[in-house]
């Protein structure tokens, strides 16, 4: 009587659990299945989005454009030719996006399954997640065991290799903007994430001092963003990995990805430089004050300006043959205490910068970067004949300009030795 009672219970249960999903199901205002726009086409061919219709991919395709309102198709977002092709190849495409990828199911997200995994043939498998109990998942698809046809089943969520977020892509994330012990006030931004826009201009000021940029902090996790060369990452302060230093944001950056969690909040703090009370010299301080070809007399080629470059994160100074190119043009300008800086006269220029965060030292390579006001990006001239000189770092007179031995001849601090030919350059006016 006990077990009959107890198994009356437990159909009970399971009778009410899927009454409620089916209540669910029927209650909520998500297109039918059988409106899916090619449910009587030719698998044969394909549909208006790129992939083969009452395929798992054309249907998934369909159900994320029903749900969240983008025009997703087989090349979205990718570059370069790239597809999202094969349901096994939705993961990959998905993160060469930066979406979401991981193995928590929500509603409207996409469930997949790995090639030859989870009873997946050779080309994986694609499913609309339309609900989320528990452990449970349910989901829509097509073709699922080769029927061409439309299918829904109620499975444990481990029955996926994972799930992509495309819900994502309705979030909205919140962006303030602290002035960080300067003045003004600043309105708040929002974006939609992967979407995104261009940060406010900066309206703060502050008394003796430039504004530099933005430190970014992540309200959802406690965290700065840092960087390290090309690496990034999000850490509390600390906590991050050894030679990792807070990211600066540009004036206007335009921003993204910053958080993938919806109504999230990130605080754009302001970064501060001492200004400099250094004056420019008068004219008559230097002889060197004006325009200038530089020509290196180690191998006769021409100081060069590499615009244009993405081999490296900064844009190089090297050695080339003589074109009369505004890249081979550059200006002294001269600061107190025989100071030069060094302007580049292409329109993408900025100055001569040593690539260094801080501390120049032998072997840091030479190169363009935004006017700063400090020593990284000021030289010292010392002549070793009636229009040869030798460019010496402001921050360590013990180092100088020159070329290191690649094929390029690529700028770079050396110990100073003024008998070096390779040290040496021929001011053309």
């Amino acid at each position: 009587m006990e077990k009959s009672c107890f198994l009356t219970k437990k159909v009970v249960s399971v009778f009410l659990f899927f009454m409620i999903v089916m209540f669910t199901y029927l209650a909520t205002p998500v297109q039918a299945a059988d409106a899916y726009p090619y449910r009587n086409g030719s698998w044969l061919k394909a549909d208006s989005w790129g992939f083969y219709q009452r395929e798992c991919t054309s249907y998934a395709c369909w159900k994320v454009r029903q749900a969240h309102g983008i025009d997703f198709n087989n090349s979205y977002r990718l570059s370069n030719g790239n597809r999202w092709g094969d349901a096994g190849n939705w993961d990959n495409a998905a993160r060469k996006i930066r979406l979401r990828v991981d193995n928590i199911p929500a509603r409207g997200c996409i469930a997949y399954c790995d090639p030859y995994t989870h009873g997946s043939g050779k080309y994986g498998h694609v499913a609309y997640v339309y609900l989320v109990s528990g452990n449970k998942v349910y989901v829509q698809d097509y073709n699922w065991g080769g029927t061409h046809k439309y299918g829904d089943r109620m499975l444990n969520k481990t029955a996926f290799s994972g799930y992509i977020h495309f819900e994502d892509l309705q979030h909205v994330f919140y962006v303030k903007y602290n002035a960080n012990g300067g003045k003004g006030s600043m309105a708040n931004s929002t974006f939609t994430y992967g979407i995104g826009g261009k940060l406010r201009k900066n309206t703060f000021s502050r008394s003796g001092y430039k504004f530099n940029g933005w430190n970014i902090y992540r309200y959802s996790d406690k965290k700065w963003y840092y960087t390290k060369g090309g690496k990034t990452g999000w850490y509390q302060k600390g906590k991050q990995p050894s030679g990792y230093y807070l990211t600066i944001y540009n004036d206007q950056t335009t921003v993204k990805w910053t958080t993938s969690k919806n109504k999230d909040t990130v605080e754009m703090y302001a970064v501060w430089k001492k200004a400099s009370n250094e004056k420019p010299a008068p004219p008559n301080e230097s002889l060197l004050e004006g325009v200038y070809k530089l020509k290196h007399v180690g191998t006769g080629k021409m100081m060069n300006y590499a615009w244009g470059w993405k081999e490296f994160a900064y844009k190089p100074i090297f050695l080339d043959k003589r074109d009369g190119s505004v890249e081979q043009t550059f200006r002294f300008r001269p600061v107190s205490n025989g100071k030069y800086e060094i302007d580049i006269m292409h329109k993408e220029g900025g100055v001569m910068n040593v690539w260094t965060s801080k501390t120049v030292s032998e072997g840091k390579k030479i190169g363009s970067w935004s006017r700063t006001y400090d020593d990284t990006q000021r030289f010292l001239v010392t002549y070793v004949g009636k229009n040869t000189i030798i460019l010496r770092s402001a921050q360590n007179s013990n180092l100088a300009v020159a070329p290191d031995k690649s094929a390029r001849g690529y700028l770079q601090l050396v110990k100073y030795n003024k008998n070096d030919k390779n040290q040496q350059w021929v001011i053309e006016k």
